[in-house]
């Protein structure tokens, strides 16, 4: 694949209290089931891989870390700006950051897409070799050279609880061929002209999913399409 879309199911307590999917518990979990997903079997050279993160060190470090297992270095850093239908943020960063202080759960208006961009020779090799005490909770991993990093910013009102905005046009814009060949992974709505894989790929594409919208953006709850 040219271009591959990852949402992994990150550890996240208020996921964990109002999500209707599954979860990883820690970031170690994480990690192990990326790698046992042998996504560098269909990563093609040159191949452009987004993965959404959360806020915490710990996750950025585990997303590092596993694309430097198959080669894969850092090239852009997007972040989506959650703001309602008349524009404004969701929540103001003084307010977030008051929160975080006061002992909240420290919401944040925005998320965060880290772009890897694969080697361009004919196979994948790891950017460094894992080391056995690399396998531990400890992620202290050193950041890949950033220069050159280049950094977006998109605004989308938010409408389903962990749902992120549709970057199919925006990802395609990224790859110079015609026809690119994409993959999104941990997938809960198939997109037009691309491949879906996860254990709810269509969990959205359906009418229920629609119009569940307040006037702020927040999110409604979904009823469960049986």
């Amino acid at each position: 694949f040219d271009l591959l879309l990852l949402d992994p199911p990150w550890p996240n307590r208020s996921a964990s209290r109002a999500s209707p999917y599954n979860i990883e518990t820690s970031a170690t979990s994480i990690f192990s089931l990326l790698l046992k997903l042998d996504l560098d079997a269909v990563i093609a050279p040159d191949a452009l891989v987004a993965v959404w993160i959360t806020h915490k060190p710990a996750v950025r470090a585990v997303a590092m870390k596993w694309a430097s297992s198959w080669g894969g270095v850092l090239v852009e850093e997007w972040i989506w700006g959650k703001i309602t239908k008349d524009g404004a943020p969701i929540i103001e960063m003084e307010e977030a950051q008051g929160e975080a202080r006061g002992g909240g759960n420290g919401r944040k208006p925005y998320e965060i897409l880290l772009l890897f961009r694969a080697p361009s020779s004919g196979s994948l090799e790891p950017a460094y070799a894992l080391q056995a005490e690399e396998q531990t909770n400890s992620w202290n991993v050193q950041s890949q050279a950033q220069d050159g990093l280049k950094r977006r910013v998109i605004l989308a009102v938010p409408d389903l609880h962990s749902r992120k905005p549709c970057l199919k046009d925006l990802l395609e814009e990224l790859k110079s061929r015609c026809s690119v060949k994409a993959l999104e992974v941990f997938a809960r709505c198939t997109v037009s002209g691309w491949w879906s894989w996860g254990n709810e790929a269509c969990l959205f594409n359906w009418e229920g999913a629609f119009g569940r919208v307040d006037g702020e953006g927040n999110d409604r709850e979904v009823p469960r399409k049986e």
